[in-house]
This record gives structure tokens, sequence and C-alpha cells, in this order.
């Protein structure tokens, strides 16, 4: 069926396949097969082929990558999700030299096999193995992947991600290890990650702050650390990356945030530490001109923290502090610089409920964003 449609439609999507097997020949024509549902199917009989160049299976028996994908020498797109393979051989992916997408999403790989060529050099460019069970992960085993610049890794319950030894990845952008992980620590000295513009942690189980080697990631943007175990955070250890715009902890358990030494960020635009412990936060030591978002939601503030305003920010920074047990007195003392549903100025600090509903307590919880608190 699938041989006779071919020479009819460049591109066939079924729904369903109903097959145990499916045959590529030689003389079919179509550049993409997509099997949307396919419970049944098992194995690939693939014989040289240079018309096809995508291939995706949805929800299948197989177990692996045959052997006869390198029969599909223009194959740019390679997707096998919710299937049950187990290894990875990464050697059987250096003859695939137009290969630029692999997506192996929501199977049961737990190993990855190295190439066994070291002059393989691999052309994915974005490598998609989340949802799988790769508990421990050395870095090098996909130093073949030298075009990467995407690769995800998040829910995998993965503890250990290493690099044994020197590995460069000179065109990665994105590092994605959470949400879904259990990493407690990374050990990043011997990875090379040049043109790295985000490193995405969140949702695993680190309590320090990683140190990131700036001599190996040179352009970080963006870390996320979001949903962790971090109780302290000294910012100065990314002094170095001073193209970062943003850092993302909240959901930690932060009692502290501080610069223990001088630390100069010129595109830092968006601070998020909502939802954790902070009492008071400060920025001294700290230099971030650009600092226009600071997000303080869900703490353990009783006093608004306006000593941000004589930091080194920018002058039109907004500070929101939603959710915290602000004392009325410390309201009523910056009232100009309470942002209301009605104007906007610097601070935002809307709560409850209107004055005559509210039966107003030493603590205000600040939540509502339609209403400011009627100091008495």
């Amino acid at each position: 069926m699938l041989e006779a449609a071919s020479h009819l439609f460049d591109q066939i999507t079924l729904q369903q396949y109903h097959e145990r097997i499916l045959a590529i020949t030689n003389i079919m024509t179509s550049e993409l097969i997509a099997l949307h549902s396919a419970p049944l199917l098992s194995h690939l009989a693939i014989v040289p082929n240079h018309y096809l160049e995508s291939i995706h299976i949805v929800n299948s028996k197989m177990r692996d990558i045959p052997e006869t994908i390198t029969n599909l020498i223009n194959l740019r797109f390679l997707g096998i999700d919710k299937s049950y393979i187990r290894t990875l051989d990464i050697g059987l992916l250096c003859a695939l030299r137009n290969l630029t997408i692999l997506q192996l999403t929501k199977n049961q790989i737990s190993v990855l096999h190295p190439a066994r060529e070291s002059s393989c050099h691999i052309t994915v460019q974005d490598l998609f193995l989340d949802h799988n069970h790769l508990k421990a992960l050395d870095m090098t085993v996909l130093g073949p992947f030298v075009a990467l610049k995407r690769l995800f890794l998040h829910s995998n319950n993965m503890k250990s991600l290493h690099c044994s030894n020197a590995t460069i990845f000179p065109h990665l952008r994105l590092l994605m290890l959470g949400p879904g992980n259990n990493l407690s620590r990374i050990e990043f000295e011997l990875l090379h990650l040049p043109f790295a513009q985000s490193l995405d942690l969140k949702g695993n189980q680190i309590k320090k702050l990683p140190f990131l080697n700036h001599n190996n990631i040179i352009d970080l943007e963006h870390i996320h650390l979001d949903g962790n175990q971090l109780s302290t955070a000294d910012l100065a250890k990314f002094r170095w990356h001073n193209k970062i715009d943003g850092f993302h902890l909240s959901k930690n358990q932060l009692h502290s945030v501080t610069c223990s030494q001088y630390v100069h960020l010129p595109l830092l635009v968006t601070m998020d530490l909502s939802t954790n412990r902070l009492e008071s936060f400060t920025l001294e030591n700290c230099s971030f001109p650009k600092l226009s978002n600071i997000l303080l939601k869900n703490n353990q503030f009783q006093y608004l923290p306006v000593e941000l305003y004589i930091s080194g920010v920018s002058p039109v920074c907004m500070l929101r502090v939603e959710d915290n047990p602000i004392q009325c007195s410390s309201m009523q003392k910056h009232i100009e610089l309470i942002t209301t549903h009605y104007y906007k100025r610097k601070l935002w600090v809307t709560i409850v409920g209107n004055c005559s509903e509210v039966n107003f307590t030493e603590h205000i919880r600040i939540s509502d964003i339609e209403s400011i608190c009627c100091v008495r």
C-alpha cells in the first residue's frame, strides 16, 4: 500500500498503521512517512533509498534502530517516539550524513553505545533523548555529535552527569537537563561549550550553585535553577559571565542571596527569586545597570526592600513582592512607590481586597492586583 501511495504523494501520513513490518523499498519515492500510531510495528525492512528524507513513528513495539537505517542516505529527520527502544548505537549514525534531527522521546533508553571510529562526525543538530531511562551519563560519549545546537535530556530521572575526558560541542546553544531529573551536582570542568547560551537545570536536587568555568562556557545568557534545593546563592560565582540576562531561582529554599565579591553584569534584566524563604534582600557589591524586574513574590518579607532602589539597578526597575507578610507600617512609609491597578510606579504591592472589606491585623498578605492596602 505504501509503495503504491508513494508514487502519488510526496508525503504520507497515517493516523493508524496495523502491520508488524514497515518495508521501505528502492522504488518508493515519498520524501516523508509519518505513522502516528503503529502499535504492532516491531521491524523496519529498509533497502537503499535516496528519496526518503523524513520518517516518524509513534507508539510502536520497536526495540532498536536497525542497521539498515544507513540505507536512507538522504534522511534528515528520524523520529521514533513512545516505543521500546532500550539502547542507542551512536556509531550507527555516523553514516547518515544528512541527518539533522534525531528524536527518540518517551522510550526506554538506558545505554548509549559509543562510536567505535574516532573519525565519526555526526551531523545531528537537534537531539531529543528526553523521557527515557538515562540514570547516568558521560557527556564524552556524545562527543561525535559535533554539530549539535540543542540537546534535550530532561525527564530521565538522571542522578549523575559528568565528562570523563575533555569534550567540546562547538555549536551547542541549549542544554536542557530539567525538569524530571535528580541531579544533585554537575561536573562540567572538562566540558567545553563555547557558544552555549542557555543552561536549563530546573526541577533537580541541586543544593549548591554549580561552578561554570567562564573559559569553557563563554556565551552563557540564561541559567534556570528553578525548583531545586538551594538554600544560599552567592552571585559572585557568575561574575565572569557578563552576558547573562536572567537569573531564575524560584521555588528553592533560599534564605540568603548575596554578592560576596563585586559583580558587574551589564546585560542582566531579570531576577526571579519567587517562592523562597527570603526575609531580606540586598544588592550590595552588585552592579546590574539594566536590571528592570525583581520578583520576590511568596517569600517572608515583612518590610519593603526599598533599599534596592539605591543600589546599582535600572532607575525603572520593577519590584514585585506580592504574597509576602508585609507590615502596614512599611507600606505607609513608602506609599509613593506603590503600584495600583490604576497607575504604575516602581513597586507592585497590591493586596487582598477593598479597604471596606478587610479587617487589618499586624501583617497583610499581598496578592490581589486590583486593590491597595488602606493604611489607618
